[in-house]
């Protein structure tokens, strides 16, 4: 009994998030008009020139491709059936240019992929995913920087959902091999067949990191647990492949304090040789170089929401409270812009 307790509250989280995915993507309520407002999911290309985000407008989902090399200018809408809901999306590496893989939520869910070329937007594959299971690819899972993806995957039951797992595919999805490893709350990659992962454990506010290796040519893995204790933050990727993960205000590299900051932090940000944390109590930001030294700290606008990094254009992404607004702050030159502010975006263009 002990045993299936404590995989049923390893299972507990990832069960609840499935559903506030599925729930959060497909967008449904009150019938009244309300204003339009900027949600996730959120995705940047490695060249931070394209920003992935909807627009919910009137109880209705549109995902918009945001240029955020020129703020202001006209975002990009995908229009195409099952587009008003998402159960992840990605961008992936290709050499013919910006690729967007993009999961449907609807009730025939399909894998998508378009090319994004200037103005120009092309499907170029889609396929349904087994009717049998429910995948996800959720944002707190990354990217392997390479050809691997980590899914969550569940199986529908006629009241519930059943237990999720950690899955994976290195065809965009469209071939899925599930492991027997319950879906953790957040994964990160410092390799193309590296990662950790976080779970829950039956001490209440105690977390586990374990390390799992995959075997990328026939798909095995083996997992192996290295850490556990209260307050791990694991970062959202590697840093030049290595562990980062955060324990209230300190930072640690491969299991080394790294960095000690003056306050506890959330999740760390992480893209290139830039770190970025936010403070627990939500006011402040701090930038941090590959070498663990502070090289910015920015008064957090209230209630603002970081929803990206960009080490090519060495800005972080926000979103204001009232989430009208995409804001950029550059820590190289100290300088604020706004990318897109959905006030200005005409009702025609969600028709």
């Amino acid at each position: 009994m002990a045993f299936q307790s404590k995989r049923e509250r390893e299972r507990l989280n990832p069960l609840f998030l499935d559903v506030v995915i599925l729930i959060g993507a497909i967008c449904s309520g009150c019938k009244e008009e309300t204003p339009a407002q900027i949600m996730g999911p959120f995705a940047i290309n490695a060249s931070g020139d394209l920003l992935l985000c909807a627009v919910e407008r009137d109880d209705v989902c549109r995902p918009y491709i945001i240029s955020l090399s020129k703020p202001g200018s006209e975002p990009i809408a995908l229009r195409f059936p099952g587009s008003d809901s998402c159960l992840g999306a990605v961008w992936t590496d290709n050499t013919g240019g910006d690729t967007l893989l993009y999961m449907t939520g609807s009730q025939t869910r399909y894998v998508k992929t378009f090319r994004v070329s200037g103005k120009d937007v092309s499907e170029i594959s889609s396929y349904p995913t087994d009717p049998n299971l429910l995948v996800a690819l959720p944002a707190s899972y990354g990217q392997s920087g390479g050809s691997i993806l980590a899914l969550r995957v569940a199986k529908p039951l006629p009241s519930a959902f059943g237990g999720s797992y950690l899955a994976f595919s290195k065809d965009n999805a469209r071939t899925i091999t599930i492991s027997n490893i319950p879906a953790p709350a957040n994964l990160l990659w410092t390799d193309d067949h590296t990662l950790y992962l976080t779970h829950g454990t039956e001490k209440e506010g105690e977390l586990l990191i374990s390390r799992v290796e995959l075997d990328t040519e026939n798909m095995t893995w083996q997992e192996q647990e290295i850490l556990r204790g209260p307050r791990i933050a694991l970062a959202t990727r590697g840093l030049h492949g290595s562990l980062l993960y955060a324990i209230g205000n300190e930072i640690f590299r491969d299991r080394q304090l790294w960095c000690r900051l003056p306050e506890d932090i959330s999740r760390p940000l992480v893209d290139g040789r830039f770190v970025v944390c936010v403070s627990r109590n939500n006011r402040r930001i701090y930038v941090l170089s590959d070498k663990g030294e502070v090289i910015g700290v920015k008064q957090k606008p209230e209630s603002a929401i970081p929803i990206g990094l960009s080490a090519a254009r060495g800005c972080v992404y926000l979103t204001t409270r009232e989430r009208h607004k995409i804001l950029a702050y550059n820590f190289i030159d100290k300088s604020e812009d706004t990318v897109f502010d959905v006030r200005g975006l005409s009702r025609s263009a969600d028709e």
